[in-house]
């Protein structure tokens, strides 16, 4: 008779197992989504401690402001996974400037040799590189909260059942 308990045991075991192996994408997504929003909190910080300008006049919003994130991929499909980005596509092209430097032409597009060509115009500063490495343990931590709270909540739905 205690055998027979340990089966039913083990079997319960097994079948909560399997159940989290088994995630959805709606369940994939919560999870990618929790890492996202910490990568995207840290990275707004390091742009806001190097890259912040708050302009009255200016248009677009500053690169720390405009740091967005969505529960799918960059086509905005729903396949499990999110993605943090700049909302606004200039903004896009400022963080890749800073991130890796840009250099003065050499030559314009008539042939004309420029005044400083090849000189290095923006030095470059791989902050996203940088909070990208920072927050690797804040993503995991926040992902991992989620998947234990996902896991418990399918562990708790098939003791019901």
């Amino acid at each position: 008779m205690a055998g027979h308990d340990l089966d039913d045991v083990l079997e319960d075991f097994l079948a909560n197992v399997e159940s989290a192996a088994k995630l959805s994408v709606e369940d994939q997504e919560k999870i990618s989504a929790a890492g996202a929003k910490a990568f995207q909190s840290n990275l707004q910080k390091i742009a806001k401690e190097r890259h912040y300008r708050d302009i009255k006049t200016q248009k677009e919003l500053p690169l720390a402001k405009d740091i967005v994130e969505q529960d799918s991929d960059i086509d905005g499909q729903h396949t499990g996974t999110a993605t943090v980005g700049w909302g606004n596509t200039f903004n896009a092209y400022k963080a890749l400037w800073i991130a890796y430097g840009t250099k003065h032409p050499v030559a314009t597009k008539t042939g004309r040799v420029t005044k400083h060509s090849g000189q290095q115009a923006i030095v470059g500063d791989n902050f996203v590189e940088e909070a990208r490495n920072s927050s690797a343990d804040d993503i995991a931590e926040a992902e991992a909260q989620v998947y234990k709270e996902i896991v418990e909540g399918a562990g708790d739905n098939n003791d019901n059942e």
